[in-house]
């Protein structure tokens, strides 16, 4: 189950069932494992974070960094879907995902630091991401249920195609790219530099993480507490090798 109020509109802008059935149609092979689809939601998680840190000096670079952003979104959205349809579901695939999630996030968001020259924000950020991130799974494998929480995967991608938009409009019009270098362009006199968007918005990522991350670890411990179940407290059985898994014998 999810909860949250802007994931329900940042699925508005995902292709849904129509889209992966064209996609099918005309390139998408029904043998392509869907792994490949999460490396390349990776490979665009990592073009986006390279466009993000020239953001404030090429005025393109901020559009094509919420393109990637995006296509990141297709490709999380696409490997499961991917998966059912072909019957290629398998459990290496769901790790395979689950670690690239949270990596992807943090490539990004160094990007956005490394823009504005915010390194400091965006280690703790990337700490953030793999705290809420910890949080997330853990909760899940206790419970068998992943409950998305209110600010989610798809809500900071919408922030981070937002924050490329604005990017890209701020230093273009700065340096005359979108518009005549004599004119002038009332977006940087309200919102300042790309700059200071980019560190405002580090600032504002730090604040989100943090704050949920503290939030949801006190919701997340007393929720396993009283709605989970029993806790396991059978002593841990030591292995020699998978094959006495395989097998389920117990090492001696």
């Amino acid at each position: 189950a999810t909860r949250g109020t802007i994931d329900t509109y940042a699925y508005f802008i995902c292709p849904g069932d129509n889209f992966y059935k064209f996609l099918r149609a005309t390139i998408l092979p029904s043998w392509l494992p869907p792994e490949c689809i999460v490396f390349l939601g990776f490979a665009f998680s990592c073009a986006a974070g390279l466009l993000f840190s020239l953001a404030t000096e090429v005025p393109i670079a901020g559009l094509l960094a919420a393109v990637c952003v995006y296509g990141n979104f297709v490709s999380d959205y696409m490997d499961g879907k991917h998966a059912r349809a072909t019957n290629q579901c398998r459990n290496g695939g769901e790790v395979l995902d689950h670690f690239f999630d949270p990596l992807s996030f943090s490539v990004i968001m160094w990007g956005v630091g490394a823009a504005c020259g915010s390194y400091n924000l965006a280690i703790v950020c990337v700490l953030g991401i793999y705290c809420n991130a910890t949080i997330l799974f853990q909760e899940a494998m206790i419970m068998k249920t992943l409950e998305m929480k209110s600010i989610g995967p798809n809500e900071a991608r919408v922030l981070y195609m937002c924050l490329g938009v604005l990017l890209s409009c701020l230093t273009g019009c700065t340096d005359g790219y979108w518009i005549g270098r004599g004119d002038q362009c009332w977006l940087p006199a309200i919102l300042g530099s790309a700059q200071s968007a980019a560190t405002g918005f580090m600032w504002l990522s730090t604040a989100i993480t943090v704050g949920q991350c503290m939030v949801e670890l006190r919701k997340t411990v007393r929720r396993v507490n009283m709605f989970g179940p029993p806790p396991d407290s059978t002593p841990w059985v030591r292995t020699l090798s998978n094959e006495h898994l395989s097998k389920n014998v117990p090492a001696k």
